[in-house]
């Protein structure tokens, strides 16, 4: 702890402690709270320097009506609170600091904005966090560091007797998300949609999150309008005849009833095919324009990532990411990359990555630049140059197959540790001197990209790849139980791919299984509903699927109070892995413990597994072995060989599966399943949150409820399917890649064709010449 001041001196204590004038902390939380969107990532902002940003829309009535900016917080207990701080700025201007919570105790701010600071549109908001630690000043305590901003309790407050006046189709935008982050879109028919209209309810439910900004909506077709936060979108005169407020309209009458409830709206549409079709062009024309400030609007258009086509460059104040010169110990900053569906990831060119910026003398030699894609370190410099250095366009490059299809975060942290660090002086981490720079006018520069598709890959087919696809290789979506469930499953999981994709587009439809020589399909449905053929096409274990998903009642989802409620959800989880795997789930619901299976194999099967498990990978047995499975995935497709790959096996605990492999008819076969049409519902909902489906990768994908994270899995075969017109440019590229990813092969092919060109020549070279 610091020492008391002398009278009248203000130490840089009493200094950092100070919050902006417009700054307030509220005890009786009032007035009618618009909640913060969701941004696809965590509200908790890590480290010594983090940042969170949300493009938020506003009618031209609340614009006007001056709302304060309600921020409710938590700060971890070893945050310093006297040297830790948020700012918040809009549309780049700062609107206020205050220093966070202390103790580990929540706190509620309130910010009155200054007049004019909001306009009617797209605003940017931004909160950025500068934190110490109380005690450790080394840089691993860095990681120790964490405030996190509660989305139920944050947003824009305004008087409880506003009205927003939400009336044309752009103020959608305005909606509120629940206590979630989420928006819950409810398409409202009447009665079951056969195919057709299904498919156009979801083109719609597509346009309406795309011209909103909704990342990761929740998507319900149903019968009749429901309470709770969201949109109802009645569809049809039968759907409006239900609500008071829109049975006595035109049927061709679109219209947007606003309501009381911030979290909640109603959207009348004509069921006529070409006046829904002009609706979506309606959205579609937000989308595409967005109205608002310069900064709400660039905001708003990178949310999901900032659009990468290749063969482009971007400044880092382009891609969100500002100058900073930085006291502490761990540098860090990150922007978010969106790469088309079709982007083959492979090592055929390098990313250009140009640094300016610089680092102050006398830092620890073990200072380090270094460069993530992913959450993976691709790349890195030392900062060790005795005197400090300052550096422009600093050229670091990137391999292109560290990144992927979809969105991408790209992550650049400098450890700097000073020999001041051991002293830990609290007067130094509060005011201590730079010893970094990063200046946003760094640059990265991508190189043309290969366009194919490379399939089985979940990263990619969340990312939308499935529309490149040639006509007789775009999979149809194949539903062989259409229930409500089933159908808002469908309807949740395309419209999180359209948002991925960032435009319209769905397959179609049909309602029962496919025939087992389609070429492409996408089965979603219950388990039970599906033949054993359709699982054991992509890859599952039907018998062990079978014992794990029917041999209890399913009692994860549930109806009334505790499905809304987060900890009966969970609860009601815990008990199901216990019944199934008979262990105690007061104890292992925390530490996350699974009984292990001791095994059924033989005695010399388990010897021949040891051994091959201990045996080095250059061994020539393991050489051999690995080099005739490498081949057999390189040309396997190509020729009709397939590789053993182990059937995956679900656990009783697993929510929801995603599987995709080859089919013998020359296309992709993907498969979502799960228990019940009740579960896949609710496993669906939970693979479509934002930070989930960035974790979609490999050919299959499995949600587990107990350990509440994504279980991957890789191996199966890989075949190109071509998305763009053959040209020399691509087809090099994608040749290029498939040497990249295949070096082992490639060096046997050489090494057979100096072997044929020897044999060759050895026979030719007696013939040659004169003769005798």
């Amino acid at each position: 702890a610091a020492a008391p001041n002398d009278a009248g001196a203000a130490s840089p204590l009493d200094q950092a402690t100070r919050a902006s004038d417009n700054v307030a902390v509220v005890t009786a939380e009032t007035g009618v709270l618009r909640r913060l969107p969701s941004i696809g990532r965590s509200t908790k902002l890590t480290g010594e320097i983090d940042r969170l940003a949300w493009p938020i829309y506003l009618t031209a009535a609340e614009a006007a009506a001056a709302p304060r900016l309600r921020l409710a917080h938590v700060a971890a207990v070893s945050v310093m609170p006297e040297a830790s701080r948020l700012t918040v700025f809009v549309d780049g201007r700062d609107v206020g600091t205050f220093p966070v919570a202390t103790n580990g105790n929540l706190r509620v701010v309130e910010l009155t904005l200054p007049a004019g600071a909001l306009h009617a549109g797209w605003n940017a908001v931004r909160v950025e966090a500068e934190q110490r630690h109380r005690v450790e000043c080394s840089t691993a305590s860095t990681y120790e560091l964490w405030t996190e901003i509660d989305r139920a309790r944050s947003g824009l407050v305004f008087p409880a007797a506003f009205a927003p006046e939400r009336r044309a189709l752009a103020d959608l935008a305005d909606l509120s998300p629940d206590d979630t982050g989420r928006i819950r879109l409810r398409l409202v028919t009447g009665q079951d949609p056969e195919p057709a209209r299904l498919a156009r309810m979801v083109r719609l439910a597509q346009a309406m999150a795309l011209a909103a900004g909704w990342l990761d909506p929740v998507v319900q077709v149903t019968r009749a309008p429901t309470a709770g936060p969201g949109v109802d979108v009645l569809i049809g005169a039968q759907a409006r005849a239900a609500v008071p407020s829109t049975a006595g309209l035109a049927p061709d009458v679109v219209a947007l009833v606003d309501d009381p409830d911030p979290t909640r709206l109603t959207l009348a549409v004509p069921d006529d095919a070409a006046a829904l079709d002009r609706v979506i062009e309606q959205f579609a024309a937000v989308a595409r324009d967005p109205s608002g400030s310069p900064d709400g609007r660039a905001a708003r258009l990178a949310l999901g990532g900032v659009a990468v086509s290749g063969g482009e460059r971007h400044t880092f104040a382009e891609l969100g990411a500002g100058s900073s010169q930085f006291a502490g110990r761990l540098f860090r900053t990150a922007v978010d990359l969106r790469l088309p569906a079709d982007f083959y990831a492979a090592d055929y060119a390098k990313v250009d990555l140009k640094l300016s910026g610089g680092y102050a003398p006398g830092l620890d030699r073990s200072s380090r630049l270094t460069i993530r894609v992913n959450g993976r370190q691709i790349a890195g410099a030392p900062l060790n140059a005795h005197d400090g250095e300052t550096f422009s366009d600093r050229l670091v490059r990137l391999p292109l197959s560290a990144f992927r299809p979809g969105r991408n975060r790209l992550e650049i942290e400098a450890s700097v540790p000073a020999a001041d660090d051991k002293v830990c002086d609290p007067s130094l981490q509060i005011d201590g001197s730079k010893r970094f720079l990063f200046v946003d006018h760094s640059e990265i520069a991508f190189p043309t990209f290969a366009r194919a598709a490379r399939l089985p890959d979940l990263a990619a087919t969340g990312a939308g790849v499935f529309s490149a696809l040639g006509e007789g290789l775009r999979p149809k979506i194949w539903a062989p139980h259409p229930d409500g469930r089933t159908l808002s499953a469908i309807a949740t999981l395309l419209t999180r791919v359209a948002v991925a994709e960032g435009r319209v587009d769905v397959p179609e439809v049909a309602y029962r299984n496919p025939p087992t020589d389609e070429p492409s399909a996408w089965v979603i449905g219950a388990f039970a509903d599906l033949p054993a053929t359709v699982a054991g096409a992509v890859g599952l274990e039907t018998v062990a699927v079978h014992d794990a998903w029917t041999r209890r009642p399913d009692r994860v989802s549930q109806t009334g109070d505790d499905a809304a409620d987060p900890l009966m959800r969970r609860a009601s989880v815990l008990r199901l892995a216990a019944d199934a795997e008979e262990f105690d789930p007061i104890v292992t619901g925390s530490l996350q413990f699974r009984p292990v299976s001791s095994g059924s194999g033989s005695g010399a099967d388990l010897v021949a597994d040891w051994r091959r498990s201990m045996e080095s990978p250059w061994s020539p047995t393991a050489f051999v072995r690995d080099a005739g499975a490498r081949v057999s995935r390189a040309f396997g497709p190509l020729v009709g060989l397939s590789t053993p790959v182990a059937p995956f096996a679900p656990r009783a605990s697993t929510g929801v599966v995603v599987a995709q492999a080859l089919s013998p008819a020359g296309g992709v076969w993907t498969l979502t399943t799960a228990a019940s049409a009740a579960a896949l519902a609710d496993g669906v909902e939970t693979l479509t949150e934002a930070d989930r489906w960035n974790g979609l990768t490999g050919d299959v994908v499995a949600w587990d409820k107990v350990d509440e994270k994504l279980e991957t899995g890789d191996g199966k075969p890989r075949a190109f399917f071509m998305t763009a017109a053959a040209s020399p440019i691509n087809l090099r590229l994608v040749a290029a890649g498939w040497v990249g990813d295949h070096p082992l092969v490639f060096a046997m092919l050489l090494l057979l064709s100096a072997g044929l060109l020897g044999f060759a020549t050895a026979r030719l070279l007696p013939h040659l010449g004169p003769r005798p």
